[in-house]
């Protein structure tokens, strides 16, 4: 497209509301906008998530749509990285008008899902277990198993 600043500026915002503001894949918004993905990515800046990091005070984001979409909020100042609902529980838990305490690293999460009145959850936990959850478990054992299958097939072909 165009290279003048203003231009940039313009191609920048639109690629931002694409991507934050629909569900459009990211293959989808490069051609719509004539682009690589790789410099769409370029162009692409984090969400803000309306939330104070607790160890620097400046505004978390949502790096990506997957960290938005499992609740996942990074501090682009000094790299703390936690789940949304355990930092909101954090500034909630303080009284009004309370200088916050420093960040413990080995604070308690918030327990998850967290169940609204009702007992309906917000959202299932295997979305949010990440690596520890069933999702990772099912990943490390097909890379096990993939490496167990190279290994026999290995063998089996220096024996030929």
């Amino acid at each position: 497209m165009t290279r003048d600043p203003a231009g940039q500026d313009l191609l920048s915002q639109e690629a931002n509301r694409l991507y934050w503001e629909t569900e459009a894949s990211v293959n989808q918004i490069a051609e719509e906008l004539g682009l690589s993905k790789g410099f769409l990515y370029g162009l692409l800046l984090p969400l803000p998530a309306g939330l104070l990091c607790p160890k620097c005070r400046q505004e978390l984001t949502f790096p990506n749509r997957t960290a938005r979409d499992r609740g996942f909020v990074v501090c682009p100042n000094c790299g703390f990285e936690e789940e949304e609902l355990t930092v909101q529980a954090f500034w909630e838990d303080l009284p009004e008008g309370a200088e916050p305490p420093p960040w413990e690293e080995g604070r308690e999460r918030t327990p998850f899902p967290p169940e609204k009145p009702g007992g309906v959850q917000e959202r299932p936990g295997e979305l949010r277990e990440g690596w520890r959850g069933r999702q990772g478990k099912l990943l490390a054992g097909t890379a096990l198993l993939g490496m167990a299958a190279g290994l026999a097939l290995g063998i089996w072909l220096r024996k030929r």
